[in-house]
């Protein structure tokens, strides 16, 4: 018989394969998955399934019989009775199973209606148990319910004059596009940037604009259901130039009625574009989707002023969501810009794309 405490209950991260039989087994519950293992959390709107040892229960051993389990979210103020049914003649363990959905409870619809982060519990009554006392024989397991992963993907493009997907020139309009995508549909959904404070709104868009004091702003959508993908835009001015120039941090986040994600920081360096040409010889390549493809360049300063000069290096791709960086060709490192170089200096890069797992044959991008 697996582990248990005192209080009859299966340790979590033990299997609840209670197939030997011992004599007066007190009564003993644990959520599990549909193998019978102990779980000690589930993902919202996952079945539930609940696992009972209890000899004195199995009292006819010709045949399968069952008991009364109690599910209960005490948070969410749902409560579902379902029957456990005897996995076999004489093996006095008993299995049922219930589905969860996000919502209001609604007790006795058997669903378990609950939410994220709630405590589940699993009550049965043992009343033949005879080595504790009456008041003892209510045995319980306990489970927590996470947040169901949301499968959420962000895509940002920065768009504007000598602006690149990292870096913008100060005191310029920069338009911003920020697309999620959502794998699963999704309800009662805010979508929020979050942006510097330095930066200035010039066209919210559908946005609402909120300014609470301190290093970040905030611009927000009523997005209701999603499902599938949605695009927003908004327009800013970068700031001003400082020195040195100064990177500023963008992050977005979704957050539904049940689910919530963010997305990774996304850097723009606001910085004086160079109007030194660098040239670059134009390549073309291909690969399958999920591929990273490589090209190689060399950049050379060939002007002969001023005597030193550091170039921002920056990608900009015809489709949004191909994804391109650079890289120095000597170390791997990706890079924003060549570092000091003096006329008649070269820089070995290489420029990878990637291309989307989701690209057909004959698709195409410009980088």
């Amino acid at each position: 018989m697996a582990p248990a405490d005192r209080a009859g209950r299966i340790q979590f991260g033990s299997p609840v394969v209670l197939a030997t039989r011992t004599a007066a087994a007190a009564g003993i519950i644990a959520f599990s998955n549909d193998r019978g293992e102990a779980r000690e959390e589930y993902e919202l709107g996952e079945r539930l399934f609940i696992v009972v040892r209890d000899d004195d229960a199995d009292m006819d051993p010709g045949s399968a019989e069952g008991i009364a389990v109690v599910i209960e979210d005490r948070q969410s103020g749902d409560r579902e009775t379902v029957s456990a049914e005897e996995t076999g003649r004489r093996s006095a363990v008993f299995a049922a199973e219930l589905p969860s959905a996000a919502g209001p409870a609604a007790p006795g619809d058997g669903i378990l209606q609950t939410g994220a982060g709630h405590l589940l519990s699993a009550l049965y009554d043992d009343p033949t148990d005879r080595t504790e006392s009456p008041e003892d024989n209510l045995k319980s397991a306990h489970a927590v319910m996470v947040p169901r992963d949301a499968g959420v993907e962000f895509q940002r493009r920065l768009a504007g004059g000598r602006v690149g997907q990292h870096k913008a020139p100060p005191g310029s309009p920069v338009e911003m596009t920020l697309t999620v995508l959502a794998s699963g549909l999704l309800s009662g959904c805010t979508l929020t940037d979050y942006f510097p404070s330095d930066w200035a709104v010039i066209g919210p868009g559908e946005g609402k604009v909120e300014r609470p004091g301190g290093d970040w702003s905030r611009i927000s959508w009523d997005l209701g259901r999603l499902e599938g993908e949605v695009t927003v835009v908004y327009n800013l001015q970068s700031p001003e130039l400082t020195l040195p120039p100064t990177r500023y941090v963008f992050q977005a986040e979704l957050a539904c009625a049940f689910e919530s994600a963010e997305s990774d920081e996304w850097e723009v360096m606001v910085a004086d574009p160079s109007s030194v040409s660098l040239p670059v010889t134009p390549q073309s390549g291909g690969g399958a989707a999920g591929d990273t493809v490589t090209y190689n360049h060399t950049v050379t300063y060939e002007n002969t002023s001023p005597p030193t000069k550091t170039f921002d290096l920056t990608v900009t791709n015809s489709e949004l969501v191909w994804t391109a960086t650079i890289h120095d060709a000597g170390t791997g490192v990706e890079i924003t810009d060549t570092g000091v170089m003096s006329p008649g200096d070269t820089l070995d890069i290489e420029v990878r794309v990637v291309v989307p797992g989701g690209a057909s044959a004959g698709d195409s991008n410009i980088t």
